[in-house]
């Protein structure tokens, strides 16, 4: 598994990607959006606390296509007894056999899209979220340079298509913007416009991805509160 750490020079990059790049690995670093748990090889075999909670990992593919940064989305197959059709990224349950998280992440992406973990270099994880329905997930954020449509296989009995969204393009202030939802409790949560529209708990870890990756300049959406008040 390839850790791309904040020390590496991005060379083979434009200036712009390799201050973006660098601002993310640095960003994860800090508690603000990272949990401090060991995601590496487990000496004693034992998860932490924080690991423990969480059943599923994803992974947050951010792809570097014609010198441009996306983030991918899949979108769930309509067979599927849940969530079936919505927006989401490569991700799921965690297996008896899981090692770590991060391993979880990058084989159900594997299985999902068929992106093999040699291809992602993973910069950092986020923090554990919560779904209304109080399962907590863990997100992970992998690189994956030079991506092409080609190199996916789909898994049609789990996803149905796969999409880019620009990084530049989630980040317009035409683009995202929040949301209320009452269903498990009143609570704020961002939302991108676009087709397919990207909500829920996708858009949360997109909201904090561009939060870590972006100025505020940039990107000025910030949620402190994700509870509503009324």
């Amino acid at each position: 598994m390839r850790w791309l750490h904040r020390h590496i020079l991005y060379r083979p990059y434009s200036t712009e990607i390799s201050h973006t790049l660098e601002r993310l690995s640095k960003s994860l670093t800090k508690n603000k959006f990272k949990t401090e748990i060991s995601v590496g090889k487990l000496s004693n075999g034992k998860h932490s606390e924080n690991e423990k909670k969480c059943a599923a990992a994803v992974l947050i593919p951010l792809c570097l296509t014609d010198g441009k940064l996306s983030l991918l989305y899949t979108v769930r197959s309509k067979n599927l007894s849940k969530h079936r059709g919505e927006v989401s990224f490569p991700g799921g349950n965690r297996d008896k056999n899981d090692a770590t998280l991060v391993y979880t992440a990058l084989r159900e992406t594997y299985e999902e899209i068929g992106i093999k973990e040699d291809r992602v270099k993973v910069i950092g994880q986020l923090n554990p979220l919560q779904s209304m329905k109080g399962n907590y997930v863990m997100p992970f954020v992998g690189f994956i340079n030079n991506f092409n449509f080609s190199d996916l296989k789909l898994n049609q009995s789990e996803v149905d298509q796969v999409f880019l969204r620009f990084v530049s393009d989630l980040s317009h202030k035409g683009i995202y913007g929040v949301t209320q939802f009452r269903t498990f409790g009143d609570f704020i949560l961002p939302v991108y416009r676009g087709e397919p529209k990207i909500w829920g708990l996708t858009a949360m870890m997109t909201h904090l991805t561009l939060s870590a990756m972006l100025t505020r300049e940039e990107y000025p959406l910030r949620l402190k509160m994700l509870k509503f008040r009324s």
